[in-house]
């Protein structure tokens, strides 16, 4: 067989499902921040309409979105308010098209608010260990497994990002015209 093999490789010291998912998260993050590059301030908080997404604030959303699942949701910790507050929770509605607008901050810094949590959500996978462990949504009223709840953050990662990837594209384009 030629050429190079590719291939997740299971975090280890986990339960074999929750360490595949877990290693898929990691890579897809790391694969998305490579499809990014180097992003300055104006194209992250560049929106393109009045209160419209910007790359920003859905990096916050993907952030505040795992922070939700694992700790809500999964382990039923209280967040910290201070927390909430920085990542924009209260004031976006995911649901309306309206945004609010990006902390004027580097790319780093948004990556270090998601390095931040991922590092939580491992510790909550450890802890919980089994990918049958049941968290309940007060949101939803309904009951979530671990596994469910990894696929879930690792799907709405790649969804987000791909809004993210096309706003780069759309800035670039206007700012050519």
């Amino acid at each position: 067989m030629a050429g190079e093999l590719r291939d997740i490789k299971q975090a280890k010291g986990l339960d074999p499902v929750l360490g595949i998912q877990l290693a898929m998260l990691d890579r897809g993050t790391k694969e998305y921040r490579e499809n990014l590059g180097k992003l300055s301030p104006a194209v992250i908080g560049w929106q393109p309409y009045e209160n419209g997404h910007s790359i920003g604030v859905i990096l916050l959303h993907i952030v505040d979105a795992e922070a939700y699942w694992f700790e809500e949701v999964a382990s039923g910790r209280d967040r910290d308010p201070k927390e909430l507050k920085r990542l924009l929770s209260v004031e976006l509605d995911q649901y309306l098209p309206f945004w609010p607008k990006a902390p004027k901050k580097s790319l780093a810094w948004f990556y270090e608010q998601q390095d931040i949590i991922r590092e939580r959500t491992r510790k909550i996978v450890k802890e919980l260990a089994d990918p049958a462990t049941k968290g309940y949504s007060n949101y939803s009223k309904r009951h979530y497994t671990l596994r469910w709840i990894l696929h879930h953050v690792i799907q709405h990662e790649a969804y987000h990002i791909g809004q993210a990837v096309l706003l780069t594209i759309e800035y670039a384009k206007r700012k050519k015209a």
